[in-house]
């Protein structure tokens, strides 16, 4: 279940500036990938899951200097690759979709873990992912739904700012 890690408060754990300015080049990335959904552009949504795939291979997890950082970053790490990869190799909206579902809830917890010196929405529709619910990341207050485009364009609502 992927809503189970946001329900619970996620302990912030110190990292350098470096590791933070790293992930949130990410994170940049991830928010365009976002607008393609929100805009039902498979192919865009796919380039830019490819380039997503590059910036997370730049993170550089010698930056960690903590065992805990370490260790949690490497889970959140090896799922959002996966996720990611799904989005990449498709053109198929839907199918990005469902995997866009597991990238959000992954990059939703690496920047509540360590944070990336930037104010983050995380967003939340209870109808996208086959109503179990999903999550996804924004700098905006205003809900532009990536999961079902124009077709519920406003569906959901603010559930945490991530400082």
């Amino acid at each position: 279940d992927t809503n189970t890690g946001h329900s619970a408060v996620i302990e912030r754990i110190k990292v350098s500036s470096a590791f933070q300015h790293q992930l949130k080049k990410v994170v940049v990335i991830y928010l365009l990938l976002k607008d393609h959904l929100v805009g039902s552009n498979g192919l865009k949504t796919q380039e830019k899951a490819i380039t997503l795939k590059a910036a997370l291979s730049n993170v550089d997890m010698k930056l960690l200097t903590t065992a805990a950082a370490h260790k949690n970053w490497m889970a959140i790490e090896s799922t959002l690759k996966g996720a990611i990869e799904k989005v990449a190799k498709t053109s198929d909206i839907k199918k990005q979709r469902t995997a866009f579902v597991s990238v959000s809830s992954e990059l939703a917890k690496a920047v509540q873990l360590v944070g990336i010196n930037q104010k983050v929405m995380l967003q939340f529709c209870p109808m996208a992912n086959n109503n179990k619910g999903a999550y996804w990341l924004s700098l905006e207050t205003e809900v532009r739904n990536p999961y079902y485009g124009d077709a519920m364009l406003s569906c959901g609502e603010v559930k945490q700012i991530i400082e």
